[in-house]
């Protein structure tokens, strides 16, 4: 619950999702002692449209989640998540990429772009510095935004190469970017995980 504490703490109406009700509770625990209201919801990332969590968040975090489904999931993810964004929506993700970590399945960049190409768009990616091992990149961060309205490529986005980036700057830019919104405009869904 770590992103969506930070988030309300900035004043952000947060949503957070887990299939897990234990780390739900943990989540609901840290929320308490830190003084800030999360609505925590036990749901899964394939379905979250059949969840009643609503379908206009304009920020979708995503730091544990994607990169451990096998592949109808990742599908059915990548549908879940795009009928609860709003128009502008943006998605950050972290992911592990394959063989990184123990008994996560990881997915490399290219599929990234076969997932997303229809709905969203690569805005930035690069190394996730935050899981940096002795100089190994095991992960990668990605910020999409949501196409609606915008025509689609018949061929897939291709996979850019960003400066060195994080999901944390990625927060911290997007809170000094939407501090002056009226708090009813900025909500996000947090961490939906399976």
């Amino acid at each position: 619950g770590d992103n969506a504490i930070l988030l309300a703490q900035h004043g952000w109406q947060v949503t957070g999702v887990d299939f897990a009700g234990s780390a739900l509770d943990r989540a609901r625990t840290k929320a308490s002692e830190r003084g800030v209201t999360v609505t925590f919801v036990e749901a899964d990332a394939t379905a979250l449209d059949g969840a009643g969590i609503g379908d206009d968040f304009t920020l979708i975090i995503d730091s544990g989640c994607l990169h451990g489904m096998i592949a109808p999931d990742r599908h059915a993810y990548v549908r879940s998540v795009t009928a609860v964004s709003s128009d502008d929506a943006e998605l950050l993700i972290v992911a592990f990429l394959p063989g990184k970590s123990f008994g996560v399945a990881g997915v490399w960049p290219e599929e990234m772009d076969r997932l997303f190409a229809a709905d969203w768009e690569l805005a930035e990616s690069g190394d996730e510095p935050a899981l940096d091992h002795n100089g190994k990149n095991l992960a990668r961060y990605y910020r999409l935004t949501r196409r609606h309205g915008r025509p689609t490529d018949p061929a897939p986005y291709r996979y850019h190469e960003f400066q060195p980036y994080s999901t944390e700057r990625a927060i911290e830019r997007l809170l000094d970017r939407t501090k002056h919104w009226p708090e009813p405009i900025r909500r996000m869904l947090w961490g939906p995980r399976r």
